[in-house]
């Protein structure tokens, strides 16, 4: 396969990539660059990636997409790890990107990670519209990619009977034969059940009573959107893969893609 190139949110079907320039937006002396690569589109269709330290997901991503041929993916660069930090008028803001995608998850988030003010607030909120308006809103599924820490803080376990956000879950499956750390976080019951169904570890989130700390999953339980996010072992690129090679063989089941689209073989 050739190189992955850059592309823009407007793709009908199977229509050949258009190379658009990278989008930026600027917070403060800080400027945050959406950064889109695909292959063939899949239409309403987007894998996203929102901590830049999070690099097996990013690169497994990329190297997958670009050995099936279509797919495309966006992730946001800045250059400050998983936090965004930003100075503004002589003061400085920190803030979660996977929680800036409603206004309470924004608020909460800079006033956990530093300082707050409304002009801090609506700098980050341009930021969120412009990836949502981009690269979630218009579309019908969208696939996240994240890492963790080995037997750190989030795990499956954690949206179990007795976890810390169990509150969050609707339905919770283990297996035990897979890696606690290694999840599929799901806002939908045919996701949820055809994970389960695959034997990967896999939670649905309670889109009327999740607790609203901004994030993605969140935004897109209100939005209706079927979304689901790959959670995965830091350096356990084979695993992500594994992952990703399960959600393509959902999207053959409940997306169809244009006949021109060939999808792997997932046996």
């Amino acid at each position: 396969m050739g190189s992955l190139v850059a592309c823009g949110q407007h793709m009908a079907g199977d229509a050949h990539v258009k190379a658009v320039l990278h989008q930026s937006v600027q917070l403060g002396d800080k400027k945050v660059i959406l950064s889109p690569t695909c292959k063939t589109p899949i239409h309403g269709i987007w894998f996203v990636h929102v901590h830049e330290d999070e690099k097996t997901a990013t690169s497994a991503a990329i190297e997958f997409i670009d050995s099936i041929g279509f797919g495309c993916f966006v992730t946001l660069q800045h250059g400050s790890g998983r936090n965004i930090s930003f100075t503004q008028n002589g003061v400085s803001y920190t803030f979660d990107p996977n929680r800036m995608f409603t206004d309470a998850g924004r608020k909460a988030t800079l006033q956990k990670l530093g300082k707050y003010s409304e002009s801090a607030f609506k700098d980050v909120t341009r930021l969120a519209k412009k990836f949502t308006s981009n690269y979630i809103d218009s579309n019908k599924l969208i696939v996240a990619l994240h890492n963790n820490t080995n037997d750190g803080g989030l795990t499956i376990k954690s949206y179990a009977k007795g976890g810390d956000y169990a509150s969050d879950a609707s339905q919770v499956f283990i297996n035990q034969k897979e890696d606690v750390d290694d999840f599929f976080y799901t806002t939908s019951e045919k996701a949820f059940s055809f994970f389960k169904e695959l034997g990967f570890n896999v939670m649905q989130q309670n889109n009327a009573t999740v607790t609203d700390d901004g994030s993605l999953s969140v935004y897109a339980g209100l939005r209706k959107i079927d979304y689901i996010n790959i959670e995965a072992e830091h350096g356990k690129a084979g695993q992500q893969k594994r992952m990703l090679l399960a959600t393509i063989q959902y999207i053959e089941t409940f997306y169809p893609v244009p006949a021109s689209i060939v999808l792997p073989d997932q046996h």
